[in-house]
Formats: structure tokens, C-alpha cells, sequence
């Protein structure tokens, strides 16, 4: 896909798969650390040294680094299944918004969809406007799952 095809590509992200990611990879840190020097982890907390002192130095190494891959695998996976691209066209124009401006998005997003390895892919569709809609236009729409907005004073409205 072109990149002047769709006015704005959003990304919807939820941000709890990132800190669980990021969670993995300090693990993995500790990981290294405890393998590689097994006294600095003794110091840290007293319940730490009570673990290190009745599992030992590598044990707690390895389990760091079995915790830390796990968070880094699984807030991937996460970040991959939980975001949303959001293709949005924007329109400023005096005249109305009519069905076959809802038509060309549609086909333009089917064209995207259907190929067989895009670089992206929308989830959700919206199409943003300054000028009101054609009641025609907004049936087609809704029978798409294109959600449309209408600048409203200073601010975009759901109509």
C-alpha cells in the first residue's frame, strides 16, 4: 500500500503487553547478573537472599532467565494480537459527503485486505469529515463497519 492512499494510518495499542515485555527483558538482565557474578544478587533484599541462600546463585539465574523470556515471548505476542491499525480518510470540502466517497474507501480497504501479504492491514475504518453526510452515504457506511465523524466546532462527533 501506498502511503498517500490512506490520510491517516492509527495504531491503537494496549500498553500493559509493552511493561510485560519490558518486565522480560529486566529479567533477563537479573539473569545475566546472577550467572555471572552470583554475589551481587545476595544484597539486594532479604527475602531475595533467603531464595538465593536455600536454591543457590544459578538456580535463581536460570529461573530469572526462564521468567524473563517468558514476559519477553508473551508481551510480544501480546502487542501482536492486541493492536488495532485504524485506516482514517479525512475530508475538507464545502459539498456534501455522497456514497461514492463511502464506496472508494471501501474498495480501496477490501484492495488492502485482500492482499496476500500487506505491510499492514486496517481493523478499523473511519472516515472524518467537515461537511455533513448524505443519509445514503451513512447507510453504506454502517452496512461497511466504516464509522463516520463530523467536526462539530472544535472537536470530531460520531454520527
Amino acid at each position: 500500500m501506498h502511503p498517500y492512499e490512506c490520510d491517516i494510518h492509527g495504531i491503537i495499542r494496549q500498553p500493559i503487553w509493552q511493561v510485560i515485555h519490558w518486565v522480560g527483558v529486566a529479567a533477563l538482565v537479573g539473569a545475566m547478573a546472577a550467572l555471572i557474578s552470583p554475589g551481587s544478587i545476595t544484597s539486594v533484599e532479604d527475602a531475595g537472599k533467603a531464595i538465593e541462600a536455600g536454591l543457590g546463585p544459578k538456580f535463581t539465574g536460570y529461573g530469572l532467565a526462564l521468567l524473563g523470556a517468558i514476559g519477553i515471548v508473551v508481551g510480544s505476542m501480546g502487542k501482536t494480537r492486541h493492536t488495532r491499525h485504524v485506516w482514517v480518510e479525512c475530508k475538507d470540502r464545502k459539498t456534501s459527503i455522497k456514497r461514492t466517497d463511502i464506496n472508494k474507501l471501501a474498495s480501496s480497504v477490501e484492495d488492502v485486505r485482500g492482499k496476500e501479504n500487506p505491510d499492514w492491514a486496517p481493523d478499523d475504518v473511519w472516515f472524518a469529515s467537515t461537511s455533513r453526510y448524505d443519509q445514503d452515504a451513512l447507510a453504506f457506511a454502517g452496512e461497511h463497519g466504516i464509522r463516520c465523524f463530523l467536526l462539530e466546532g472544535d472537536r470530531f462527533v460520531e454520527v
